[in-house]
């Protein structure tokens, strides 16, 4: 078994491994010096218990006694003594003292054992002390193999719980929750348990046979028929006894009741079982120690199944303990809704990170951190251990990052998924699973732009399906060159830079650049760098060059591409071709130039505005592309000005493309256009560069950039 619980170190402090023994030893030793003395069992010979020693008449006697005084005494630090004196005076017992948890424990001389639960603190919080350090070694990783939790509150309605809070979001992830009270006969109840969480009173003390043991408390009151019929067989093996503990009523008021506690031994007794990699997680006082350890995760004794199991080392408030589950099971679902509030909205922690950040953080009510709370017998921490051979890292499948393979067409998800494969589903459509492994998924790249992916885990059969991810949002990568290429002089230089447009580039990306045609690239070409810009020389002839660059993830796929088309020197056009081109007749699907000359052919004035109009013209193949952008009336072209994708309304053009002149393709959706410079030619006449895209409803996408020349004439057309 292994220790998780950390001091608060460094982000990426690994945990090594420990095993069952060495913890054992080290908790033995924290409980009895934390408990300053109060924790010390008593050294006297151990009694010979007699069957039928004690009449219903004097138990019940020695109940109502004790009662009476633990309502007198108990929150005075030396409660526990005061009882135990008591205990010493009265006939009914053969043995008393104070257990290792801090609470008034004795048995009847029938054996049956009664335990004054002195260690439930109601102090003030005091200065948190240091906490050890114990590093882990890595293992490989899996996920719990059935999706059933059971939530068990053995506490009165009006004292704070968590369970009623969790159960939903451990419902929306796949869990099946069973809601427990915390009965006794509620432990034959969990079976197959992949997730079991208990808040109850806990009480470290021998049974009846001197076997040290961790009780559970219940919700459950003691009766004399109870003890004789239901629970005889429990009596008689000393698996079962009987608490005194105060109870919050719903007024505030404070009552003094009687709850049956049951043993580690009766819950393996019970018939309680766990699937593969369950974790169990104890919301009570001292509920981590060697003997529930021991119950728990040792490979010979244990509960088979059980991979994690957590708990406090000592006596803990409710309040901070409930503050502390609300916290931790708020960060391993990736909700970041408890205070306080990561602005980065990670997604779901694992158990390792998670001791940092009980450490780490702190309740906004006391100012303590998580993991700690102090009451009259020390500071309590929460302890998180594993198994020997297992490592269970989370509650649910998690998504942390996702990358593109644009050549592939596949979609590489990272996080934490388990052994057996599962499905992943954008927006609840499947999408194919190439490869499955607990870190990586490879999956088809999805045809929605967007869309919140979803990993279904385990296999396990739930309400839900399997055990769900947390839903992680999908953004398809579209990158975008910057300027856009347009019109440059020959020899001119310019340096471009590509950005995401949608989707986010990958952390630690490098961009490999290539070009097409006569300019030249600094670096070479292709050339691969590490910052997202390149510098682009023109010749010092007309041409048509076509800038491309690449985005590589860190496994050098391509994540995705862009193009831009810089048609250098006057009365040049090129354009390239992109997405779904399906029932397009959009030709070449290549890239295309346009070298041979092309003229204006009109400038068109409507109401209130002027629209300049060019007909690109390759005569070789008759390929056409008609550019139409539109003025206010009387109006001018300027180096940045933008046109959107439109008809008829000024700040708004056209992008045509056709097989010939009068046969144009209209893309009615979106686009954009930017005038990239104007020149005065001297002789009355302009030339315009300008770069524009436009885009089909389907996502095929045209971009493309070039120079025409023209009059300022504003001919009136009807």
């Amino acid at each position: 078994m292994q220790n998780l619980r950390v001091n608060r170190v460094a982000p990426g402090t690994l945990l090594a491994k420990i095993f069952f023994l060495a913890a054992a030893a080290l908790l033995f030793i924290v409980i009895l010096v934390g408990c300053g003395g109060s924790g010390a069992s008593s050294s006297a010979p151990w009694p010979t218990f007699v069957d039928g020693s004690v009449s219903d008449t004097d138990r019940e006697a020695a109940f109502t006694a004790l009662e009476s005084l633990f309502q007198n005494v108990h929150g005075q630090k030396d409660a526990a003594s005061q009882i135990v004196a008591k205990m010493k005076t009265m006939k009914q017992f053969a043995r008393v003292e104070v257990s290792k948890s801090g609470d008034a424990v004795g048995w009847f001389t029938d054996g049956q054992m009664c335990a004054c639960l002195t260690s439930d603190p109601d102090e003030g919080a005091q200065p948190s002390a240091a906490r050890p350090t114990i590093a882990n070694q890595a293992r490989p990783a899996d996920l719990p193999a059935a999706p059933t939790a059971y939530l068990m509150n053995a506490f009165e309605p009006a004292r704070p719980d968590a369970t009623g809070a969790i159960a939903g979001p451990l419902t929306a992830h796949g869990y099946n929750v069973v809601m427990l009270s915390g009965l006794v006969n509620d432990y034959k109840q969990i079976t197959n348990a992949g997730l079991l969480f208990i808040h109850a009173h806990g009480v470290i003390s021998q049974d009846k046979n001197n076997f040290e043991r961790f009780w559970y408390s219940t919700s459950e009151s003691p009766t004399v028929q109870k003890n004789k019929v239901d629970y005889q067989a429990y009596w008689n093996k000393g698996t079962i006894a009987t608490g005194i503990a105060d109870e919050v009523q719903a007024d505030g008021s404070v009552k003094t009741v009687r709850k049956y506690c049951v043993s580690d031994q009766f819950l393996h007794d019970s018939g309680m079982s766990f699937a593969k990699n369950a974790i169990w997680l104890s919301q009570a006082c001292s509920s981590y120690n060697p003997y529930i350890l021991k119950a728990a995760l040792d490979p010979t004794s244990g509960f088979p199944g059980v991979a994690v199991y957590g708990g406090w080392t000592l006596p803990e408030r409710s309040a901070e303990s409930t503050a502390t589950t609300s916290f931790m099971f708020d960060r391993l679902l990736g909700l970041n809704q408890v205070a306080p509030v990561d602005p980065d909205n990670p997604p779901p922690t694992d158990f390792t990170k998670l001791t940092s950040l009980l450490a780490d953080n702190t309740r906004p009510v006391g100012g303590l951190p998580y993991d700690v709370s102090v009451t009259k017998d020390g500071q309590s921490m929460y302890r998180l251990s594993t198994g020997a051979d297992t490592n269970v890292p989370t509650i649910i499948p998690v998504i942390t990052g996702t990358d593109v393979d644009a050549t592939a067409e596949t979609l590489t998800l990272s996080g934490m998924f388990g052994a057996p494969e599962g499905s992943v589903t954008i927006g609840g459509t499947p999408l194919a699973v190439h490869t499955w492994r607990e870190t990586s998924i490879v999956v088809d790249k999805p045809s929605d732009p967007s869309g919140k992916l979803v990993v279904r885990s385990l296999g396990g059969s739930s309400s839900s399906g399997y055990l769900l991810s947390n839903p992680y949002d999908y953004t398809a990568l579209t990158l975008s060159i910057s300027p856009p290429g347009g019109s440059m002089d020959q020899t001119e230089k310019k340096t471009f830079s590509v950005s995401a447009t949608t989707g986010t580039i990958p952390d630690g990306a490098t961009y490999r650049w290539s070009l097409t045609g006569k300019g030249k690239l600094s670096g070479g070409n292709p050339v691969v760098t590490s910052t997202n810009s390149i510098t682009y020389t023109a010749p010092s002839a007309n041409s048509t060059d076509v800038l491309k660059v690449e985005v590589l993830n860190s496994s050098k796929s391509v994540a995705g591409s862009a193009t831009t088309t810089i048609a250098v020197g006057d009365l040049r056009f090129g354009y390239t071709v992109s997405g779904d081109v399906s029932g397009e007749n959009i030709p070449p699907l290549s890239d295309g130039t346009f070298s041979e000359p092309f003229y204006l052919s009109l400038h068109v004035a409507a109401s209130g505005s002027d629209g300049a109009l060019a007909e690109f013209v390759n005569t070789d193949t008759s390929l056409t592309f008609q550019l139409v952008a539109t003025l206010s009336s009387g109006g001018r072209f300027s180096t940045g000005q933008t046109f959107s994708y439109g008809s008829n309304k000024v700040g708004t053009f056209h992008f045509l493309p056709g097989k010939d002149h009068s046969n144009y393709i209209f893309l009615a959706s979106s686009g954009s256009m930017q005038i990239t410079k104007v020149k005065d030619n001297g002789d009355g006449t302009f030339t315009i560069g300008f770069s524009a895209t436009a885009t089909d409803f389907k996502g095929c996408t045209i971009a493309g950039g070039g120079s025409f020349s023209f009059h300022y004439t504003y001919d009136t057309v009807n």
